[in-house]
């Protein structure tokens, strides 16, 4: 009853398209559930020489540290969602993207356990999986806007469905830091730190709601190796342009 009088004085609409009494629209979710791709090679802060020869590839190729599969691209109705989810409290549209995050994380899981799984790239992992959300605010928390807890909750739920041992820590924190571009991105995930009680050995995925430059994935991912664990892969709802194809970026 309460729900329905708060539509009646804040009347719902799609967070992708606008379209009314809805959180988000069957056409959207559709769209926002896409299908794992791997958009490392698009991160420039995740790439790094190759130390040895493997098939073609030799010693001073440039590879990424690990994969990070996304659901789509950082357009269109996926973007709009996306930006409407981080800057809102809305449980509705939460437990939706919650539970489409949750469904695709049961192909991960397969990934996991196949080298020869879809989405190709993922390495194979045996045991516990610590699915890490990435550092925001103490603001976004505080507010119910942690978009990257949720995330993470819901790629453990799915991977724990398939069969795989996961579990939500989070252990990762932020400091504040100004500054725009490639150098303030750089300052801010200088920050990112794991809590002083957090040490494990196990094997980590990182969760995130877009993947830019690589930064803040790069700056989890030292963060728990200095920690003790090790970063897998990441998982993202959508991977933007790469920036190195920017005419403003370009040096």
């Amino acid at each position: 009853m309460f729900d329905e009088l708060m539509d009646l004085v804040f009347p719902r609409s799609c967070a992708g398209c606008g379209a009314w009494d809805t959180s988000l629209c069957a056409a959207c979710a559709s769209d926002l559930a896409g299908s794992w791709t791997d958009a490392s090679w698009r991160a420039p802060y995740l790439l790094h020489p190759r130390l040895s020869r493997e098939g073609l590839a030799v010693p001073g190729d440039f590879e990424p540290a690990f994969p990070v599969f996304s659901l789509g691209e950082y357009q269109g109705r996926r973007r709009r969602a996306i930006i409407a989810w981080k800057n809102v409290v809305d449980r509705e549209l939460t437990d939706a993207v919650s539970r489409i995050v949750e469904a695709r994380a049961l192909e991960l899981a397969g990934a996991l356990r196949a080298r020869d799984a879809k989405p190709a790239g993922a390495p194979r992992v045996d045991g516990r999986i610590l699915v890490v959300p990435a550092p925001s605010r103490f603001r976004r928390r505080h507010d119910g806007r942690f978009v990257a807890g949720h995330i993470a909750r819901a790629v453990a739920k799915g991977l724990t469905e398939a069969g795989v041992r996961a579990n939500v820590v989070d252990a990762l924190r932020t400091g504040s830091a100004r500054g725009s571009g490639l150098r303030g991105r750089c300052r801010k995930t200088s920050l990112i730190r794991a809590r002083h009680e957090f040490r494990t050995e196990l094997n980590c995925v990182v969760a995130d709601d877009v993947l830019t430059s690589g930064a803040t994935l790069a700056g989890c991912a030292r963060a728990l190796e200095k920690a003790g664990a090790r970063v897998v892969f990441a998982a993202v709802l959508a991977a933007a342009a790469d920036p190195r194809n920017r005419r403003a970026n370009v040096i």
